[in-house]
């Protein structure tokens, strides 16, 4: 198996709780862990408890790409997360009048009549249901690099806050991948 350098690796991490913090507030899809026994950073998918019993334990007959190794971990984690265990913290998402604040600020930065009237209809229609996310034509790259770093700068803190919190070593975690 081929090895990541550990900054690399960090990296990836740091992507990975980008794109959580930024998750729709009402999403059932996908939702963002952090196991505190294995320090790993993972993803549950709505899909992934149609692979269990309904007392969460595997269900041998269902179908799936995974190995049964990581279906038994799956059902464990996903097991744990149901009793409350205090080992497992729920990622956060970027609440409403947070988003609305940086798409403000964005706006704010823009000179494109056309661009601001988009972007404004995008924060006064944020009610949490979609990723906080702004999308642009290939031929936009400024305002998509301005909106990027910007998002990035809002988000950077509060991983850094949640990570600080509690007590997560980005150099010591990993990706817990199904």
């Amino acid at each position: 198996m081929l090895q990541m350098d550990p900054i690399h690796l960090m990296e990836k991490v740091y992507h990975w709780l980008e794109m959580a913090f930024s998750q729709p507030l009402t999403s059932l899809k996908e939702s963002h862990f952090y196991d505190q026994k294995d320090s790993k950073f993972y993803t549950v998918r709505f899909s992934d408890y149609l692979l269990l019993n309904d007392d969460l334990t595997p269900n041998k007959s269902a179908k799936s790409a995974y190995s049964k190794e990581v279906i038994a971990q799956l059902a464990d984690k996903i097991l744990r997360q149901e009793k409350k265990d205090v080992s497992i913290l729920t990622i956060p998402r970027v609440d409403i009048d947070e988003r609305k604040t940086v798409m403000e600020q964005f706006i704010g930065l823009l000179e494109d009549a056309n661009l601001i009237r988009m972007v404004t209809q995008k924060m006064n229609n944020q009610d949490g249901s979609q990723r906080f996310d702004l999308h642009f034509a290939k031929d936009a790259e400024t305002p998509r690099t301005t909106w990027e770093k910007l998002k990035a700068e809002f988000l950077r803190p509060r991983i850094d806050s949640f990570l600080a919190e509690h007590n997560i070593q980005l150099s010591s975690t990993t990706l817990w991948n199904t």
